[in-house]
């Protein structure tokens, strides 16, 4: 997967009036998703107007987000507004046909799939193995079953994300066999050492993870300081 970076020139040089008119009627008249834009207020208690927003939409051909910052005080050369648009190719994936046994041979078992059914099962995952769920958001969906997280040590990456929309824990609550204090922590916890990942060579472990911002931040910041030094390393 490429990524390809418009610049603002490209832009304006590239939109010609009568095709993007057209292009909007066509694409307002199809199917398409537009939920509702988020505006988050950075200091709300503070009375200022700094925000950031998100405005994500959808067809059959692409999906795009839209990002802003907002900060109305900013004096000149800086700008009050700074957005960007990024857009995203629908991709399929295959999944493995054999999934019992590859299950019960793997040390690690990774599932990242939009799967409405269980795929991953805890009859299948043998003792000392480690599990990811990371793809379904929805909490009456899951990509494992009861079972498994029952037998598990269960770790999530937000406990108030994760309490809201993963099915894989709010579903073996709502039947009643499992219950939220059972989870054994979150993301922070881990990384601050504060709970440990692991108690014995035979125990699995489960971690399940809705989507968290604060990953992403840290990715798009290391990528940034790093192409920042790359590029004074070159001007110096």
């Amino acid at each position: 997967m490429s990524l390809k970076l418009i610049s603002a020139e490209q832009v304006h040089a590239s939109l010609h009036y009568p095709e993007f008119v057209e292009s909007l009627r066509q694409t307002f008249a199809a199917p398409h998703t537009m939920p509702p834009r988020q505006v988050l207020l950075l200091d709300p208690a503070s009375g200022s107007h700094d925000a950031f927003a998100m405005l994500p939409s959808w067809n059959d051909e692409v999906i795009a987000q839209k990002a802003f910052t907002y900060f109305p005080d900013n004096q000149a050369p800086a700008q009050t507004l700074y957005s960007q648009i990024m857009l995203f190719d629908h991709i399929i994936f295959e999944i493995a046909s054999d999934l019992p046994a590859s299950c019960a041979r793997a040390d690690i078992v990774v599932s990242a799939t939009g799967s409405t059914e269980v795929l991953v099962k805890g009859a299948w995952i043998r003792p000392g193995a480690h599990t990811d769920f990371i793809g379904n958001h929805h909490k009456d969906k899951r990509e494992c079953d009861t079972e498994l997280v029952t037998k598990s040590s269960v770790y999530v990456d937000s406990r108030e994300n994760c309490f809201r929309e993963a099915g894989e824990i709010l579903i073996p609550v709502a039947e009643g066999v499992f219950s939220l204090d059972q989870v054994k922590g979150q993301l922070a916890d881990l990384c601050r050492a504060t709970q440990p990942a692991r108690r014995s060579a035979e125990e699995i472990t489960l971690f399940k993870s809705v989507g968290c911002a604060l990953g992403d931040l840290c990715g798009a910041l290391v990528a940034w300081r790093v192409e920042n030094e790359i590029s004074s390393n070159i001007k110096s």
